[in-house]
């Protein structure tokens, strides 16, 4: 009788979720290692291995948290891109009477609109709708025995009221409340 060499195939068999198995020819079983690749640029891979008697998962992937760098940034993922960020637009909060700016730590600020009068004569303020007007300064006499006017530099002055009598029998004399009051000279 004749005998023949009977070859049994090996079966090899993966130690984990995160390794294959297989034969080679010249050195037997082998596991390389899983690669794992994420579904899009928003996930990342990895592989769950399994621990003790728990059986792993293998290939998974969890999201990306993409991250702003300061309250001026808005961060979001691409799928083909990955982490976007892009800078965030105050301009919704203006209007005519108000300027926004963006603080790295505070995020979106309104600040008012600084109105400039052309000269000391005016007065600036900013009008809801219109933005900054300009009025007439009023220039007011401390009492009825001074004037006041505006000068464009220098702004409100005053001066005080000559009081003239009307001829030599006549005298006249200014009263802080009521003006220049002329009197009869008794003669």
């Amino acid at each position: 009788s004749t005998s023949e060499c009977v070859h049994e195939a090996v079966e090899c068999e993966a130690p984990d979720a995160c390794h294959t198995a297989s034969c080679d020819p010249a050195v037997g079983c082998v596991y390389p290692v899983k690669e794992c690749t994420a579904s899009d640029a928003c996930h990342q891979a990895y592989c769950d291995p399994g621990q003790g008697n728990v059986e792993g998962l293998g290939c998974q992937e969890r999201p990306i948290a993409c991250e702003a760098a300061d309250a001026c940034e808005l961060a979001s993922c691409d799928p083909v891109n990955g982490c976007q960020k892009t800078p965030v637009d105050c301009a919704y909060l203006e209007d005519a009477c108000h300027t926004a700016s963006c603080d790295p730590v505070e995020g979106c600020v309104v600040s008012p609109v600084e109105c400039i009068a052309d000269n000391a004569c005016k007065e600036a303020t900013c009008e809801d709708g219109y933005g900054c007007v300009q009025t007439d300064v009023t220039c007011e006499a401390k009492d009825a025995c001074h004037g006041a006017a505006c000068d464009e530099d220098d702004g409100c002055y005053s001066w005080e009221l000559p009081c003239v009598a009307p001829d030599a029998c006549h005298t006249a004399e200014c009263d802080r409340f009521t003006g220049c009051e002329v009197s009869e000279i008794p003669c």
